[in-house]
């Protein structure tokens, strides 16, 4: 059986926006939802997959699949389906 790599990212800020001086704005709204990529597709985790239009976050080399659970509880839930796997947190 494979082992999937589970980038937990948990919550997600846009790119900073810039002044005119191109210092970054504080007091940006984080994007909704708890996000987890990972290098293949989860099947209990297909109705949390989005497909974003510009991801953040691509996994270097390699198909990446996106999720965005509501919250890191309903994220626990489900990762007690699967089977083997590394969790890998990183924070954009």
């Amino acid at each position: 059986m494979n082992t999937i790599d589970m980038y937990v990212l948990g919550t997600v800020y846009p790119e900073p926006e810039t002044d005119e001086n191109g210092d970054a704005i504080p007091g940006q709204e984080p994007i909704a939802g708890y996000h987890v990529n990972t290098t293949e597709a989860v099947v209990y985790f297909k109705q949390f997959e989005i497909k974003p239009k510009t991801p953040m976050s691509a996994i270097g080399g390699v198909k990446t699949f996106y999720y965005r659970f509501a919250n890191e509880a309903q994220f626990n839930e489900f990762l007690a389906f699967v089977g083997n796997y590394n969790l890998i947190e990183i924070s954009i």
